[in-house]
């Protein structure tokens, strides 16, 4: 399985639905559509785009996603596996107001232990 998480404002067709019939909404990979105001806002979904990349009646659309990824950077990969398909770097990210972002390396605390340099102890 293939999962992808939307990323920032950026709107990815759902490649799984084709042309929309006339009145019918456009989906977008990892959106939700909403209501605001009378206008359309289509807000990250916390479950992402998954699809099932063996099916063959998939495997285009599986071909288009890696491809758009790797050369657009427009949906975050949802793990290394599919990162490694797509030829991108995996980057762990984290549902957070309403969109995903990077998950923040953990800094280090200041006025640590030995206060001095790594593998020296302070007498």
């Amino acid at each position: 399985m293939r999962k992808f998480y939307a990323k920032g404002r950026l709107l990815v067709a759902d490649p799984t639905q084709g042309d929309p019939q006339p009145g019918q909404p456009r989906r977008y990979a990892g959106r939700t559509m909403k209501i605001v105001d009378g206008q359309a806002t289509f807000p990250a979904t916390e479950e992402g785009f998954t699809y099932d990349e063996q099916r063959p009646a998939i495997r285009d659309v599986d071909r288009r996603m890696l491809k758009r990824v790797r050369r657009d950077h427009d949906m975050w990969p949802a793990d290394e596996v599919t990162a490694q398909a797509c030829g991108v770097a995996f980057v762990p990210v984290v549902f957070k107001d309403g969109e995903f972002v990077p998950v923040e390396a953990p800094q280090p605390k200041a006025g640590g232990k030995s206060g001095g340099k790594p593998g020296k102890e302070n007498s």
